[in-house]
């Protein structure tokens, strides 16, 4: 069973004692505020609860060539299997810290104080299911939002220690457009209007031109290739690109004045001015290690502006960057978590066990990192709470 159908199926069987205590407790909520037949609304629950699940079933009792998924358009199944999947899950998810505290607190209360038991029950069931509507119409919304209209995510960075001619240079950082049968037209013409607005110097891509495959390489390539900077524009290996055709879509980049660099240094001149981008290929396929990585960025030439350009912000790569020297630290990779739940404002994502850099902005010791959210998907078919986005910096003077 490929990856993505596996970890579909996966997270369908943790998810599912999830379901059923947030449906039973929604459940006897309804029951207990309108006096509603019990047998008729638990049937109804448990029905839609089988509905979410006839997509993991069809992933375990289908042959995968037989599946909508490998289709090269977004049908039917799509909105009646496969986008219900994720927004079930995402809303059942967000609403199981709410009833857990919710039922924790009320037994405390009924526990010690056993005449105010009505009361707090008629109030606590009136809030699970204001939260199970509530839930309802945000998570569907905000998924549409975030996953279907790209913004820039601009910042102003001050860089110790560089030449005031760098100040004001103008950058951005695209990542992850993974075009794919749900990264099409619409969406890549609001990525290409935003990056024509932004007037870059230097243009950044930190790798996965598309999701798998070769079908949708071409028309990757047809988009990124719009994309202009008046300095440079760099490019690195993402792992899907690795999955995909590394080299063709390393060729298919240089050929339209991408500047692809695959453990490699480059030198442009900026204002009178050098500025140093490393480019490193570190993905699941191919990792660096400590010792490579130590003697590529030991062979790094002097510049007053130094810059790593990297696919994934793994934690080592960011310590030795700033050991060595390095003044920005850019990457990808991680979609912004693509999922993030953010139960009482926590933000809690999937991405964190990779590591504490995930989506923004961020600085190590006195060098700044920037991991984009990047502009398609993996896995899931839609965002929440980590819109798609092109990060632009402007480099502002030191205060």
């Amino acid at each position: 069973m490929p990856w993505p159908l596996r970890m579909t199926v996966l997270i369908a069987v943790g998810v599912l004692p999830v379901y059923l205590y947030v449906t039973w407790r929604l459940g006897t909520a309804i029951i207990n505020r309108w006096n509603a037949p019990r047998r008729i609304v638990r049937g109804l629950l448990l029905w839609v609860v089988g509905w979410m699940y006839l997509l993991p079933l069809q992933y375990l009792f289908t042959h995968p060539q037989n599946l909508f998924l490998y289709t090269n358009r977004v049908g039917w199944q799509d909105y009646v299997f496969l986008y219900p999947f994720w927004l079930g899950m995402i809303l059942v998810v967000e609403i199981l810290v709410y009833f857990v505290v919710i039922d924790v607190i009320y037994g405390l209360v009924v526990g010690f104080n056993l005449k105010y038991r009505e009361r707090w029950q008629s109030g606590q069931e009136y809030l699970k299911i204001f939260l199970v509507v509530f839930f309802f119409f945000y998570v569907p919304i905000r998924a549409w939002i975030d996953t279907n209209h790209p913004r820039i995510n601009s910042t102003k960075i001050t860089i110790a220690g560089i030449p005031e001619e760098m100040q004001g240079m103008r950058l951005s950082l695209l990542g992850d457009v993974q075009v794919d049968r749900y990264t099409q037209h619409d969406k890549l013409k609001a990525m290409q209007k935003r990056l024509q607005v932004l007037d870059n110097e230097f243009l950044f891509f930190a790798g996965d031109i598309v999701t798998s495959g070769r079908d949708y390489i071409g028309q990757a390539l047809q988009v990124v290739c719009t994309a202009e900077a008046s300095v440079a524009k760099v490019a690195c290996l993402g792992d899907h690109d690795f999955w995909s055709d590394s080299e063709g879509i390393a060729q298919g980049l240089r050929d339209c004045d991408w500047e692809f660099l695959d453990n490699q240094h480059q030198i442009f001149k900026y204002r009178q001015k050098t500025v140093l981008v490393t480019g490193l290929t570190h993905i699941y396929s191919r990792t660096l290690s400590q010792p490579e990585l130590e003697a590529i960025l030991a062979a790094a030439p002097q510049a007053d502006l130094k810059i790593i350009l990297v696919h994934q912000p793994a934690r080592h790569l960011i310590e030795t960057a700033g050991r060595f020297g390095y003044h920005l630290f850019l990457a990808g990779h991680t979609h912004g978590g693509q999922i993030v739940f953010k139960p009482f404002g926590i933000s809690l994502t999937p991405s964190l066990l990779e590591g504490p850099y995930y989506s923004g902005y961020y600085a190590y010791k006195s060098m700044q990192i920037v991991v984009t959210n990047g502009i398609g998907l993996t896995l899931a078919p839609l965002r929440y709470h980590s819109r798609a986005e092109i990060s632009h910096l402007l480099i502002a003077p030191e205060p």
